[in-house]
């Protein structure tokens, strides 16, 4: 069995102008310089918007556990946490009998060894129920959305659109125009046809290449 562990802020707009043009103008200075005076001004800066953090907003309003709202609170998850949180996953799947792999490329996937499978039908599919239902309760209580934000942040860390990335790969490769769209990259995709071509299969496994 694989896995992959894969805010709003409001103030009147009228107002922060006005707060930031009276600033502005108590920044004003005069120079003397060669007889000539100067006016030295400045110009606004704007906010600068923190990548995902809506993602991260949402993912602590649908925390289950303290350790995880705790490592989503400064809307950042470290090597440390991250390797803290698949620990803590492992240690509840010991305590069901199976056997943690994690990818020792740190490629976000894992492997679950559950044990010998019945030969009896009905056993099997009844114990395969019961491991589903362990697994996805260790992953709710000791991983929940740390995984998947984590591998954003660093392989995606201004938060694009992957999926134009994968037609801009398309247009590379030859088989798209330029100008190619993620929207249209989604309704080509409901053709299998498509979908099988080996620049297709490329391009949305490695879409940077």
């Amino acid at each position: 069995m694989y896995g992959v562990g894969l805010a709003a802020f409001s103030a009147n707009p009228n107002l922060l102008s006005a707060m930031k043009r009276d600033a502005c103008f108590l920044k004003f200075k005069w120079l003397f310089i060669i007889g000539v005076f100067s006016l030295v001004g400045c110009s606004e800066v704007p906010e600068q918007k923190i990548p995902y953090i809506a993602e991260f907003e949402q993912a602590k309003q649908d925390a289950k556990t303290d350790f995880e709202r705790d490592v989503l609170a400064d809307n950042k998850v470290t090597d440390a946490e991250y390797d803290e949180a698949f620990n803590f996953f492992s240690s509840c799947l010991a305590g069901h009998g199976y056997e943690f792999l994690l990818d020792p490329e740190n490629s976000g996937g894992y492997r679950i060894n559950v044990g010998i499978e019945p030969k009896d039908p009905t056993a099997a599919q009844e114990k395969a129920a019961i491991d589903e239902e362990n697994i996805n309760r260790c992953d709710e209580d000791t991983l929940g959305s740390i995984p998947w934000l984590y591998f954003a942040v660093r392989n995606n860390p201004d938060n694009e659109n992957e999926f134009q990335w994968i037609a801009d790969c398309l247009v590379r490769a030859e088989i798209r125009q330029q100008g190619y769209t993620a929207e249209q990259y989604f309704k080509d995709l409901e053709s299998q046809e498509f979908a099988e071509l080996p620049e297709v299969q490329a391009c949305s496994e490695n879409p940077k290449e």
